[in-house]
């Protein structure tokens, strides 16, 4: 099942469920669809919850009052959502540099993001656009990380991961699209 859209009344804490029953069968939440959170302006923090594998575009746009996401998938590639759009909040949530492919973004809105206790994988791209301050202590669970899923950080940083096992880098791969001007 995909969540394809929120009430655009929502306040405050919206939470994905991990499962919905309809006609008495329970189905599992996996998906996120393009623009899912569109205009829900009072909407201020929101949970990812584990079962979440696919993550569509520029989900919370329009979203000003978003200030924290509580990122729980355990495994989601964010395969449909290159760069980081995923998050985008708004153009106006962003530095002044912004451009259109959103590779010099940066939001200031969101000032929490924090990671369940179950997630394993850090998908590409995932945190690129925060501040790095916010994204600093990284799961015992996690296992393994796409391309650059975290803010660049700034000499003198610490990072600081509770895993026994350092977690295994995936090295983003273009295709013959992505190489072209």
């Amino acid at each position: 099942v995909s969540l394809v859209s929120c009430n655009t009344e929502a306040t405050g804490l919206v939470e994905i469920p991990q499962s919905i029953k309809i006609s008495g069968a329970n189905y599992k939440v996996v998906a996120i669809e393009n623009n899912a959170f569109k205009n829900c302006v009072s909407m201020t923090k929101v949970i990812i919850s584990e079962n979440i594998r696919k993550i569509g575009h520029l989900i919370f746009i329009n979203c000003p009052s978003l200030t924290a996401i509580d990122w729980r998938a355990i495994n989601c590639p964010l395969e449909g959502s290159p760069y980081g759009d995923w998050m985008v909040c708004s153009q106006s949530a962003y530095c002044p540099d912004y451009d259109s492919d959103h590779t010099n973004a940066f939001i200031y809105n969101i000032t929490e993001f924090t990671f369940g206790d179950k997630v394993e994988h850090l998908p590409n791209h995932l945190c690129v656009h925060l501040r790095w301050d916010l994204v600093n202590h990284l799961p015992a669970s996690l296992k393994s990380m796409g391309s650059r899923p975290l803010p660049v950080g700034y000499a003198g940083d610490t990072l600081y991961c509770n895993a026994t096992e350092p977690p295994a880098i995936e090295y983003f791969k273009f295709t013959d699209d992505e190489m072209s001007p």
